[in-house]
């Protein structure tokens, strides 16, 4: 038995020992892809650019760019400019070129966001187009009532514990565009704290007050299917639940937090966390 087991270490060093040696070719395919899935832009913006990378490799190649539409119309509001016969021709050690955009200004009229997509398709034998082979593109309506909200802001929430803690946050605010209102935004980030399990939740802004307020009871952040947090505001007490409200300050560019807020576990009830009043988020 013993001598057995010495033939099969000395036969399996020797596979190894060949394997080491094995020479071993990696090919890298070429392919042709956008820099990320979505892009948004301002309806007075006029031309914008959007970049096409070659990756693992030079030479000629041909890429189709294709328009699809989803509420936006093609020149009713925006125009393919480059390429203008939709093909992206690279040459030589060109690794990047742009799809270039002109934008049609709707300033003064209510349109609401208008959307489109942008797709690639090869048309050059051995070169592929990658995972992000298609955008989408975001006309943002300036004249909509909630469009000074939306992007980044940037604030510092306190955890309220033992001792208070400062969580440097930042909030993304867009447009609901279902809602026929004109009111409701979508808020991503009040949970600074457990932020990698957050998710959206929505606001209503109300013009008269100055306040966007969010509804107690909304989920906040998904563990898991079974597991996840249910969004609150609390009154002075620790002990009422109620919505939270945000100050908006359109001169300062600001929206403060009014009273606490947190989250509950949907399971137990328990708080989970809190954040005191007074945080203040500054529009980037």
């Amino acid at each position: 038995m013993k001598r057995n087991l010495i033939y099969l270490a000395v036969a399996a060093f020797a596979l190894l020992a060949v394997s080491c040696n094995r020479k071993c070719d990696y090919e890298f395919v070429k392919y042709a892809t956008f820099c990320t899935t979505s892009y948004n832009v301002a309806e007075n913006a006029g031309e914008f650019s959007i970049p096409v990378v070659m990756m693992n490799g030079s030479g000629d190649a041909q890429v189709s760019v294709a328009i699809e539409a989803i509420t936006a119309e093609e020149d009713t509001d925006y125009e393919l400019v480059t390429p203008a016969n939709g093909i992206l021709n690279f040459t030589g050690d060109t690794d990047t070129l742009n799809v270039v955009i002109a934008v049609t200004s709707h300033e003064g009229v209510l349109t609401g966001n208008k959307s489109f997509n942008i797709k690639l398709a090869s048309l050059t034998d051995g070169v592929q187009c990658g995972n992000i082979n298609k955008a989408k593109v975001t006309i943002a309506d300036l004249d909509h009532p909630l469009s000074p909200f939306v992007g980044q802001w940037d604030g510092a929430p306190v955890f309220a514990s033992d001792p208070p803690e400062a969580i440097p946050t930042t909030l993304e605010i867009s447009i609901d565009e279902e809602d026929e209102t004109n009111s409701r935004m979508i808020i991503y980030g009040l949970e600074a704290a457990y932020a990698q399990y957050a998710v959206p939740v929505y606001g209503i802004y109300d013009a008269d007050r100055s306040i966007v307020t969010v509804q107690a009871g909304q989920k906040v952040m998904e563990v898991s299917s079974q597991y996840n947090f249910i969004f609150i505001g609390l009154d002075e007490s620790w002990s009422n639940i109620i919505n939270l409200e945000m100050k908006y300050d359109a001169a300062a560019g600001t929206l403060t937090t009014l009273n606490l807020y947190g989250a509950i576990d949907n399971n137990s009830g328990s708080l989970y966390s809190v954040y005191e009043p007074g945080a203040v988020f500054t529009k980037k």
